[in-house]
């Protein structure tokens, strides 16, 4: 969870250089250039490779955790994840309903992130079932003959109740074919902010529960 004191700041490598820093965290697709960048400067790079889901979260909260010193920390970290599954576990569905994780002709299918928050929230990866693995291409066409229950889209915005985001389920359930899916007809075109959705991180539990959050608003 990134700390709600500590602003998150857009800069060049240039500009991260110039906050001299120890150490910086990327990823397995940073650019050549930039990694070149700051270890020429000594600074000490912790490289994260795998971004599937909570196991990986997981395992990059304790190396973290490790290489700053305060194992402690992390398993802090991981107890508050594990309540807030365990809290999602307990209202779960018995019975999944499937739920397509979709937004400009791509859909996340197994052994991505939204397979995981899916799974977290009680419902199923329709593209999985389908098959697919990984962030694929998915047609307008071929989503809309699935005919899914629940249609996952992203939002630009912080929070759910934000306008952007029942915008951002209109303008889908306005596209050709949309509006006659069972996602549609069931007012389940659900809009999760952006930043949750995309996350492989804290975001995933987030987004679990704002899909479970809108599942259950529907009980009588």
């Amino acid at each position: 969870m990134w700390p709600p004191a500590t602003p998150r700041r857009a800069l060049t490598s240039e500009g991260l250089l110039a906050l001299e820093p120890d150490l910086a965290i990327i990823a397995s697709f940073t650019s050549p250039e930039v990694r070149e960048l700051l270890a020429s400067h000594g600074v000490r790079l912790l490289e994260f490779t795998s971004f599937t889901g909570f196991a990986d979260y997981r395992a990059h909260v304790r190396r973290l955790a490790a290489v700053v010193e305060d194992p402690p920390a992390g398993e802090r970290l991981l107890a508050d994840l594990d309540a807030r599954l365990a809290r999602l576990a307990a209202r779960r569905p018995a019975a999944p309903l499937a739920a397509i994780s979709w937004g400009d002709g791509h859909a996340a299918a197994g052994g991505t992130s939204f397979d995981d928050i899916a799974e977290a929230a009680g419902l199923s990866n329709l593209a999985k079932e389908k098959g697919l693995e990984g962030h694929v291409p998915v047609a307008l066409e071929l989503m809309v003959s699935w005919d899914p229950p629940l249609i996952v889209i992203g939002c630009p915005a912080a929070e759910p109740d934000d306008p952007a985001c029942p915008a951002a389920e209109a303008a889908v359930a306005a596209l050709p074919g949309v509006r006659a899916t069972a996602a549609a007809r069931s007012g389940r075109i659900v809009a999760v902010p952006g930043r949750a959705l995309a996350s492989t991180g804290e975001g995933m539990a987030r987004a679990a529960e704002i899909l479970q959050d809108r599942l259950l608003a529907e009980r009588p």
